[in-house]
């Protein structure tokens, strides 16, 4: 009996043991394959992760490319390139993108790093409409003398003037190397003034349209992404260095300021409480084949007498006073009324995007005609 019964505990106890055995490589089987699908799902996460940045990037900076670069982030890592343009599929200016993903602690054999590709078209950012005037009044325009609006040298656009309100234009000395859009009355001998450079499909010169609507601004609006604030008046005379082109400075003057023969150099945006006044010539040594690199926005007023000379793009929400031989290399917005005489002189550049970006902020456009797949 007692033989039988040491038996069968012998025989229970080994049972067990082959029992528990065959158990724990089961549980251990089984965590292995929980932990390797979800080191596979976290490594596409990674991957759709790294995509998704990659188009928030070129939303915000469409001309954005890296051959090679690496983030590291959801415990993994994605090593990834963006180039174009390229040709995918009989359509070509594509951008391409690819990410190799990878998820720390597994097994690489068994969870194998994924390879994401993305072809899409990049959306390319543009100037707020109201910067494609050379001269852009609210109100009325009257011009007399040998005034001059033109495209700036190495600029081959047209230089537009829109004016919301009555036009009268004195002689025929002026030129106006664009199109010329009012919207309410005109009196002048416009037909040898109003000269579009280009035309292709021979649209008419001048012609009246219904008000564009006037951009406004409050500079204190923009302390919070300013780079530099000015608390009270003051005067730039002599270099001023500014950002770069892909982080252009924002400075905001909290009163009035005066532009005396300053040289400025670099990519920014000046933003002026109260008035301004030019005197002599404030230029730009930055020359940047896309634009201006210098806008100035002053919710005041803006004063320009004898031989002043400014390089930027401005918007003035108080009067514009303007007499002697005045010089603007880029344009003129304002909703007051404009009157130029003599030989002022509007040289019209656009700005650099990422200066008008950087105040006229507009919704970011995503890649479009996204085609990506996991190889």
């Amino acid at each position: 009996m007692g033989k039988a019964l040491l038996i069968f505990l012998l025989g229970s106890m080994a049972i067990f043991g082959v029992y528990n055995l065959f158990n724990n490589q089961n549980i251990k089987t089984s965590l292995q394959s929980s932990i390797n699908y979800y080191g596979d799902i976290q490594t596409r996460n990674i991957g759709n992760s790294m995509m998704q940045m990659i188009f928030s990037n070129l939303a915000d900076h469409p001309s954005w490319r890296v051959s090679y670069a690496t983030a590291t982030f959801f415990n993994g890592s994605a090593n990834y390139s963006v180039v174009g343009p390229v040709s995918f599929n009989g359509d070509s200016n594509l951008v391409k993108a690819t990410v190799y993903a990878k998820y720390n602690g597994t097994d690489t054999n068994i969870v194998k790093p994924k390879i994401l590709v993305a072809y899409f078209h990049a959306n390319s950012q543009t100037i707020p409409s109201f910067m494609n005037y050379a001269l852009f009044t609210g109100s009325d325009l009257s011009m007399s003398g040998n005034v001059s609006i033109v495209p700036a040298s190495g600029y081959n656009g047209n230089a537009n003037v829109q004016v919301n309100g009555n036009l009268a234009v004195s002689g025929n000395a002026s030129i106006i190397n664009g199109f010329l859009t009012y919207s309410n009355n005109e009196a002048g001998k416009l037909n040898n003034i109003v000269q579009p450079v280009n035309n292709p499909d021979n649209l008419p010169a001048y012609s009246k349209v219904p008000a564009v609507n006037v951009p406004t601004f409050n500079p204190n609006d923009y302390l919070g992404v300013a780079t530099k604030v000015y608390a009270g008046n003051v005067t730039f005379n002599g270099p001023i260095a500014l950002g770069t082109k892909e982080n252009p400075s924002v400075i905001i003057v909290q009163g009035n300021l005066t532009l005396a023969s300053a040289t400025f150099t670099g990519y920014g945006s000046i933003l002026v409480t109260q008035n301004i006044a030019l005197s002599g010539g404030n230029r730009l040594t930055t020359q940047d084949t896309t634009g201006s690199s210098l806008a100035l926005y002053v919710a005041g007023n803006l004063a320009m007498s004898g031989n002043s000379e400014i390089d930027a793009n401005m918007i003035v929400l108080g009067n514009v006073a303007m007499s002697g031989t005045p010089t603007i290399i880029g344009n003129l917005i304002t909703p007051k009324p404009v009157a130029l005489s003599g030989t002022a002189n509007i040289e019209y550049k656009p700005p650099v995007i990422s200066i008008s970006q950087s105040i006229w902020n507009s919704a970011a456009a995503r890649p479009s005609d996204v085609r990506y797949y996991w190889e």
